[in-house]
This record gives structure tokens, sequence and C-alpha cells, in this order.
């Protein structure tokens, strides 16, 4: 048993280190087959990305793996290991599936904010050239993606929005 964790341990420090863990070296080095080498890199493989994933959705982010994306690939695999590449293969459609159910709802959403927002900024009536004249701050605002300026004669702080922003904005006149 203990052999057995000083070869996982190796290999789990292999893969996160971004290299290719060889399996004919790693069974050569403990005296076991190569066949159960492969298992147990296959096996450490789906436990890191388990756990990243539990990890990711206790956080509410999305996972961002700090596997490096070679380390899975099929540069990363023996060409004759065919039940590793269908296992990947079958993580990254399932990874695929994940990311188009989870965000593809909101990428919609965020397209039709856009499409709005360009709207509502064309026809608003304090849009006045690229900066919105009804906002004004006394202190330098940190709106992601809008450009600050400073409006010379009040020396307020006046953005430029985007077109997100002009979707959400509640002041929205139409010019005459």
């Amino acid at each position: 048993m203990e052999r057995k964790d000083e070869i996982l341990e190796e290999i789990q420090s292999i893969i996160t280190s971004g290299k290719k863990p060889d399996a004919n070296l790693i069974a050569q080095r403990y005296g076991v087959t190569r066949q159960t080498v492969g298992a147990y890199i296959t096996n450490t493989i789906r436990r890191l990305k388990s756990t990243q994933a539990k990890i990711a959705a206790r956080e509410s982010k999305p996972v961002i793996s700090t596997i490096k994306p070679e380390t899975i690939s099929e540069q990363a695999i023996d060409k004759d290991d065919s039940e590793f590449k269908e296992n990947i293969k079958e993580l990254e459609d399932l990874v695929t599936d994940l990311v188009e159910e989870v965000y593809g709802p909101m990428f919609n959403l965020l397209a039709a904010s856009r499409l709005h927002g360009e709207w509502k900024k064309k026809k608003c009536f304090y849009l006045i050239g690229e900066f919105c004249k009804f906002w004004r701050w006394d202190d330098k605002p940190n709106m992601p993606g809008c450009k600050p300026a400073i409006e010379v004669d009040t020396g307020k702080w006046l953005i430029a929005p985007t077109a997100e922003f002009c979707a959400n904005c509640p002041c929205y006149e139409a010019k005459e």
C-alpha cells in the first residue's frame, strides 16, 4: 500500500507541474506493470478534476484548471491507450455541455442587453458626443469598460458609457 501511495504522489506531482507522466519509466522504477501505472494516471487525473470542480462549486466560481491543457491532451497519453483517450473525450464533452448549459442563457441575455443598450445610446438625450451628461461624479468613477473624463466647466467626472451600462440606465430620455 505504501508503494501505491508513493506512485500516486509522484504521478500527481508530475501532472500538476504540467508534465507528461511516463508510464513505462514509473512502472520500471516501482516494479509494477505499465497498465497499473496507466490506471493510476487516469484515476489521478479524474480525482484532480473532481476535486477542482468541488472546490469551484463551493466557491461559486467557474472551474479554472490548474492542470495545464497539454497534460491531458493526446500528447500526454500513449497512442495505444484508447480507453484513456475515450475517458478524456467523455470528460471534454461533459465539460462542454456543462459550460453551454450554465453560461448559454447568460450569454444570450448579455447579447440582448448589448443590443438594447446600443439602441438607447443612439437615441438618448443625455449622450453628447461620446459622454453621458446625466451621470456626474465628484470622484473618478470606476465603471468596467467605461472611459472616464473630466468635464472642463464643472470639474465633475463623466463617462463614455458602454452599451451594457446604457441598457441598465433608468434615466433614459429620448432625443427630441
